[in-house]
């Protein structure tokens, strides 16, 4: 195997495997289908299903720990699953 040059190129060479990697080492803790509050039915407004997820995980994050880091990314198949990972 020949050694990428740039780093599109390491990217497109070794993307599934990074993205494996990072869903074993960081697995969401809130998936789509978990129960979320209902405490969501006292808001204003009703959130969209990813800041659902995303406020049930940091809410499972802090169970945890003092703080929460949130990266959210968009796959193909949104808004049906949305991934999140978390600071360990």
């Amino acid at each position: 195997m020949n050694v990428p040059s740039t780093i599109a190129d390491y990217l497109r060479r070794c993307s599934q495997d990074l993205g494996e990697r990072i869903l074993h080492d960081y697995p969401a803790l809130q998936a789509p289908g978990d129960p979320i509050s209902d405490r969501f039915n006292s808001l204003l407004r009703t959130p969209f299903a990813a800041q659902r997820l995303a406020v049930m995980g940091i809410v499972k994050r802090w169970n945890r720990a003092k703080a929460a880091a949130v990266i959210v990314t968009l796959t193909k198949s949104w808004p049906n699953r949305p991934r999140l990972w978390f600071n360990p």
